[in-house]
């Protein structure tokens, strides 16, 4: 029986097998490529700000990961999440920012370096004139079947 029909069956276990089964079936393939963004899977972080393009005029919302803190989200799999970090420069004391951006999920730990980062040129943060938004830093990070928990700490 293919899975389409058992996902349409009465029996609750047979329908539950046949989720998981689609959940392999689609990770084996994957077919195009959309971008979408994950904010309705943000379950707990540090604060949100709004952050300014001074050339283009341009806003974007994000998330806050602060010490004790981190951004947590949760979602199904398979995918594959992108996740773009800019430190927080101080004004009063800016210096280039060296760290780690992780990724905790399970038993697992993905980290991805922050080297030589300074504030971007063309971006400040609404609302709070103490801090620059630093150069982005990406991470990229595929997840199987299933539904999954990760936390995105902050270590710098």
């Amino acid at each position: 029986m293919d899975i389409l029909k058992r996902l349409q069956e009465d029996d609750l276990r047979t329908r539950m097998r046949a989720v998981l089964d689609w959940e392999q079936w689609q990770w084996n393939h994957p077919g195009g490529r959309r971008e979408a963004s994950l904010a309705q899977s943000v379950t707990g972080h540090g604060g949100t700000m709004q952050m300014k393009s001074r050339t283009r005029g341009l806003r974007s919302i994000a998330y806050v990961a602060a010490p004790g803190r981190p951004v947590k989200a949760r979602f199904y799999g398979p995918l594959s999440v992108k996740v773009v970090s800019r430190p927080l420069h101080v004004v009063s004391a800016a210096k280039e920012i060296e760290g780690w951006l992780e990724v905790r999920e399970k038993e697992q730990l993905q980290f991805t370096p922050i080297n030589n980062n300074w504030p971007s040129a063309g971006l400040l943060v609404e609302g709070n004139e103490n801090v620059l938004p630093g150069r982005a830093v990406e991470l990229v990070r595929t997840f199987g079947p299933g539904f999954m928990r990760s936390k995105f700490p902050v270590r710098i």
